[in-house]
């Protein structure tokens, strides 16, 4: 009885159990306080905002504006009730809730193109166990996630012909993040090459959607993200300055110099050390690996990731160029949209389960790799963080024992609506207010949050230190919280 049980739901339960694995990285390290205010604390705020119909004005960057300015995501309009429920906690379980999503579409659409529920299984295994998943749930919560894990869903409805579905869809994608349309007109372009229908309006459903695409992300791009902005400029396209001076500059550019373009996929836009080159070289390891070889049998489908590498590796931000944080998400669908799409054809279920194997050892290997930048000293284990906290960070403060628990405590004591400097990692808790900066920025901050942390980003440790001992010499905020490893300053006149 129960391995009839378990052969008949092993999908769902496979599902479940990866839910539950999800939720404990996501939560665990949230709850240690290992989320940060970038980007998390930047989300919640925006939240916090949009729900109460405010302008989703960020104080936790440098230019204090709406949060549209640097990502177009009208998506957030629809995480408001959810939001109004769970407060501060809500967007890590829509995040949880979207790749499962996707693992189910993974599973229909195998269902649909093979037929065979025991390779369905498997496609719905490799999908779960993609490196991907697990460097972009680390790194808290992103739109590109709950973009990226809609994908197995457009392209079952695509298959099935589905109409209004694939443009539901289709419409969310476009929501996510203002990036995710210009990757949607490279994925309708795989589309129409691979895809084959007896319905001559479904063979050019794909066209009319990419051109919506292009047009759409090109308006997003250069028009109404520098209107929000006040600026002729997109702040996002200066990670390619080295390309051009706007996108059109930029596509000029590559078009005419293709072979620069091809270089930089390896190599760097500048004379650096070989140390820092070598991330590209790690991410096309585990690009290789973990299933990228599976494109020699089916290369038109590599069209769908031309803009997600190009983005990737074209970028002066060495942070984008390896298999970590959310740069990497995008791989997990289309990687299983080839897997399936194989999975009928050449990969039997020995082949199916090397590679199951193959991609599980990748993304050990990702996760445990303990330096994720190659050039970060203060680097930690993506999954067990390596990091060790001081009883103390400077002489003149002496930071009182006690439990996790007493940091919950301290937090819930200061009120809801005064405006808050804290921490980076304690922003993300307590942003679900109108004014919360990040620490050393004060301004006019009534209460001030400190965690004893190694993580004491934006500024360094010694500085955090002395930032701190120079707040109590002036004897504008006194102590009112000292346990457990926080702090918690008032304003003396308050």
């Amino acid at each position: 009885m129960v391995i009839q049980f378990l052969k008949k739901y092993k999908t769902s339960l496979l599902i479940c159990s990866f839910g539950i694995l999800f939720l404990f990285i996501s939560f665990g390290k949230h709850f240690l306080f290992k989320s940060a205010a970038l980007d998390l604390g930047v989300f919640n705020q925006a939240m916090f905002k949009l729900s109460g119909f405010q302008s989703p004005d960020i104080t936790l960057v440098p230019h204090g504006k709406s949060y549209f300015r640097d990502h177009f995501a009208p998506i957030l309009f629809l995480y408001i009730p959810l939001y109004k429920m769970l407060g501060v906690h809500s967007l890590l379980i829509i995040q949880v809730v979207a790749l499962l999503a996707g693992a189910i579409g993974i599973f229909k659409l195998s269902i649909f193109l093979n037929g065979d529920k025991d390779s369905s299984y498997r496609c719905t295994l490799y999908y779960l166990v993609i490196w991907g998943i697990y460097s972009a749930l680390w790194f808290d919560f992103h739109n590109i996630v709950v973009g990226a894990a809609l994908l197995p869903w457009l392209m079952y409805f695509l298959y099935k012909e589905r109409l209004l579905l694939t443009v539901l869809i289709y419409a969310t994608m476009l929501m996510a993040k203002e990036n995710i349309s210009l990757w949607l007109a490279f994925v309708m372009l795989a589309s129409m090459l691979v895809r084959k229908s007896e319905i001559v309006f479904y063979k050019r459903i794909e066209f009319f959607l990419m051109i919506i695409s292009l047009t759409y992300f090109v308006i997003i791009v250069s028009v109404v993200m520098p209107h929000i902005s006040g600026t002729d400029g997109n702040a996002q396209l200066n990670r390619y300055d080295h390309l051009g001076v706007g996108l059109f500059d930029i596509v000029k550019n590559l078009i005419s110099n293709p072979i620069k373009a091809v270089g930089l996929l390896f190599g760097s836009f500048s004379q650096e050390a070989f140390s820092i080159e070598i991330i590209k070289l790690k991410f096309w390891i585990v690009f290789l690996i973990s299933g990228g070889f599976m494109f020699l049998y089916k290369p038109k489908l590599l069209i769908m990731l031309i803009p997600i590498i190009g983005q990737k590796m074209l970028a002066n931000d060495a942070a984008f160029w390896g298999p970590h944080n959310q740069y990497s998400i995008e791989f997990v669908p289309v990687f299983s949209f080839l897997f399936v799409f194989l999975a009928g054809r050449i990969l039997n279920k020995t082949k199916q389960y090397v590679l199951i194997g193959l991609a599980i050892s990748i993304t050990f290997f990702v996760v445990t790799d303990k330096y994720k930048h190659w050039f970060e000293n203060n680097a930690s284990n993506i999954i067990i963080s390596t990091q060790e906290i001081d009883v103390s960070v400077g002489e003149s403060i002496q930071w009182e024992a006690g439990s996790i628990f007493d940091i919950y405590s301290g937090l819930a004591t200061i009120p809801k609506g005064a405006a808050v400097s804290a921490t980076s990692t304690l922003v993300p808790h307590i942003a679900n207010r109108d004014k919360i900066y990040m620490f050393p920025k004060v301004l006019d901050a009534d209460y001030i949050a400190l965690h004893n942390t190694n993580n004491t980003y934006p500024i360094t440790k010694w500085e955090y230190t002395h930032e701190i001992e120079t707040i109590l010499a002036k004897g504008i905020f006194h102590i009112i919280y000292n346990r457990g490893g926080l702090i918690i300053l008032q304003k003396a006149n308050k």
